[in-house]
């Protein structure tokens, strides 16, 4: 788990790249902020049209919500700007997929799509993008340990049957540590 900003990442159809927050404007839209981060243009170009991944958007020197909303809610060149030196640049944190080359996986289990996550991870190796890694069992429970004793930020427990549900956060299908 990073703590930034949840954005969808991916290409539609027609190929176009895009970088959709959680929020819409006062407008009621959502606001496609690809342009606010060029130096990830090269991974989303190179993604398949009608992949859509879930990411966190974070600043890796300073990793808090507030840091990377005060990039991501500045107007589009003053976002850039910020970004100009190599430290200041964001970071894709990719932990979900949900659909991959046009096809739609809101109706696979967790399990399924984490591991396609992992596949995307061993094709996708980029700067500024970070796959999520899956552990379940004793390995879960010992990495949490290990994770909360190094002071980081923690891990989100799926259930591994739960299907992606959009807009919804349930706590009988995960649990933020």
């Amino acid at each position: 788990k990073k703590d930034g900003i949840f954005t969808m990442i991916g290409r539609n159809l027609n190929g176009e790249i895009f970088l959709r927050p959680r929020a819409r404007n006062v407008k009621k839209e959502f606001v496609n902020k690809v342009d606010w981060v060029p130096h990830l243009h090269p991974f989303l170009n190179n993604l398949e049209p009608g992949t859509v991944l879930l990411a966190e958007l974070y600043l890796p020197r300073n990793e808090q919500a507030k840091s990377s909303s005060s990039i991501m809610n500045s107007l589009q060149p003053k976002a850039v700007k910020k970004q100009e030196k190599e430290e200041d640049k964001l970071i894709f944190y990719v932990f979900d997929i949900l659909a991959d080359a046009g096809e739609s996986y809101l109706n696979m289990k967790a399990i399924d799509r984490f591991l396609r996550v992992e596949d995307y991870g061993k094709k996708y190796n980029f700067p500024y993008v970070e796959w999520a890694k899956y552990y379940n069992g004793k390995e879960l429970w010992d990495n949490l340990q290990t994770y909360l004793a190094e002071g980081r930020e923690g891990m989100v427990i799926t259930y591994e049957n739960a299907k992606y549900e959009p807009g919804k956060r349930s706590a009988k299908i995960s649990l933020k540590i």
